[in-house]
């Protein structure tokens, strides 16, 4: 019986250690395949990291969301991309595709469309790791057992402009900064953009905005009025009555406070002529390389070419002034009040960026104006077609807008 029994034992212990051999081997080959799978996924996050850096910078590089400079934003894709380093090695190349993104259907649509209130310019960035692309497949170490020897690799990320809030105050055609002076437009205003406050918006009469209009503590629109689509703080801050047509999409949250920049060091460290006390312009004015003058402005002269001037004091602009050509002058009052008297008188191709960060741009009579007016509180007096989408802003040291990953 003994004798048996350490025959049995014998043949077990044999039996056990096939098991564990076997069982090391599955756990040395899990084990292995592992490694590879965290190599892979790192990869895949390295891949990642770069495509969303690129394309929120090739988002940010197209500039004014109302004219994208598609251009720019491919180039600067493609340098950040090339920046980065996946496995150690950087990357070589990408895909990058500029259009705009619907921000209903969610789908990438050609730059060549002719834009709604619902699309965004974007930038789309795809970085391949495969055959003959940015080193190749992902060489494996272990997964070769199991007969996979390369994996390819593919990371895919699309940055918008952002859709208003957020973005810079020259986005916009009409920008009032203020937290707490509601803007308030009546009559027939025209408005070939977007208009944002800070504070609280007020629409009333027959107005038509072709773009967003925007109201961080609400919006309320009185009469007939046309718009793009209209966002405020909350939905519940939206309050629309009478007959309201809104292109797209419906109203809702999600309009933010937006800060004023202060470009006020760049253009007085480059400015071309500098006056100290008030100065008054008649006659022709060179505004090329700008002007700075520390005190007040009034202007009567014309303007043949492209620059700003910069006052410490207010800026009085009278309707005997004009701008020709395809110029545009940027009137800047760093502390004080911007007044328009009149229509100052624009060519085609002309355009003006009235600026008081700290102040009160007023408007006053019927006026077709080109550009932007952007102050901490905007007063327009009479009815006034204002066109900024076919303006870019090209006198002030804009360097980016605001981008925001959608994918």
């Amino acid at each position: 019986m003994i004798k048996k029994l350490k025959t049995f034992l014998a043949d077990e212990n044999g039996a056990i250690a096939v098991v564990v051999a076997l069982v090391m081997v599955g756990l040395m080959s899990m084990g292995a395949l592992a490694v590879d799978y965290g190599r892979m996924t790192w990869v895949q996050y390295e891949l990642k990291k770069a495509s969303e850096a690129g394309a929120l910078a090739g988002a940010a590089a197209l500039g004014s969301a109302t004219n994208p400079d598609w251009a720019q934003g491919q180039a600067t894709a493609e340098s950040i991309v090339q920046q980065n380093t996946v496995n150690g090695t950087l990357l070589s190349n990408c895909e990058v595709e500029c259009g705009y993104w619907n921000l209903s259907t969610r789908k990438m649509q050609p730059a060549g469309i002719i834009p709604t209130g619902n699309d965004r310019p974007a930038v789309e960035v795809t970085i391949k790791k495969t055959a003959g692309e940015n080193g190749g497949a992902l060489q494996l170490i272990f997964a070769p057992i199991i007969g996979i020897n390369k994996s390819n690799l593919k990371a895919d990320s699309i940055a918008i402009v952002r859709p208003g809030s957020g973005s810079n105050p020259f986005d916009y055609t009409i920008f009032s900064g203020s937290t707490s002076a509601t803007l308030i437009l009546n009559g027939s205003q025209k408005v070939n953009g977007s208009v944002h406050a800070n504070a609280k918006l007020i629409i009333n009469g027959s107005s038509e905005i072709s773009q967003a209009v925007e109201g961080v503590k609400g919006v309320t629109i009185n009469g007939s009025n046309k718009v793009g689509s209209v966002l405020a703080g909350s939905a519940d801050d939206i309050k629309i009555n009478g007959n309201c047509s809104i292109t797209s999409p419906p109203p809702s949250g999600g309009a933010v406070h937006i800060d004023m920049p202060d470009y006020t060091e760049q253009i007085m460290s480059t400015a071309a002529e500098t006056y100290s006390g008030n100065k008054t312009f008649n006659g022709s004015v060179d505004v090329d390389g700008s002007i700075y003058v520390d005190g007040k402005v009034i202007l009567n002269g014309s303007i043949g070419s492209t620059g700003a001037i910069l006052a410490s004091g207010n800026i009085t602009v009278n309707g005997s002034s004009t701008i020709s050509g395809d110029n545009q002058v940027c009137l800047y009052s760093a502390n004080g009040n911007i007044i328009v008297n009149g229509s100052s008188s624009m060519a085609h191709g002309a355009s003006a960026v009235i600026y008081a960060p700290n102040g009160t741009v007023t408007i006053n009579g019927s006026s077709e104006f080109h550009g932007r007016i952007v102050a901490n509180k905007v007063i327009i007096n009479g009815s006034a077609d204002v066109n900024g989408d076919d303006y870019p802003v090209k006198t002030l040291p804009i360097k980016s807008h605001g981008a925001a990953l959608v994918k």
